[in-house]
């Protein structure tokens, strides 16, 4: 007869529902602390992988507006070339005001 207070084994493994309990609980703590660990180091990852995406979208935009700024500095000295062009064409044709 079993005394009271001492686990009771399992009839197949002989091992106590106790020990059984414990070690499957210190197996999913373990695994748990292990996926926590793998989460963590791949949430670093992306920080990581965010913070210089978010540098290259920076210089990006620095470029972009530089390029914008030259865009429009060089439509402004076409614009200029054209009126001169225009004013030369006029004058040599003799259609400036009483050229003729």
């Amino acid at each position: 007869m079993p005394a009271f207070g001492k686990a009771s084994r399992h009839p197949a493994t002989g091992s106590s529902a106790g020990a059984d309990h414990g070690a499957s609980a210190l197996k999913s703590l373990v695994d748990n602390s292990d996926r926590l660990s793998q989460l963590e180091g791949q949430k670093s990852q992306l920080e990581s992988t965010l913070a210089k995406l978010k540098q290259e979208l920076s210089a990006s935009q620095g470029e972009k507006q530089s390029l914008s700024d030259e865009l429009t500095t060089a439509k402004d000295k076409l614009a200029a070339l054209r009126s001169k062009e225009e004013c030369v064409g006029a004058l040599l044709c003799g259609t400036a005001g009483g050229a003729e």
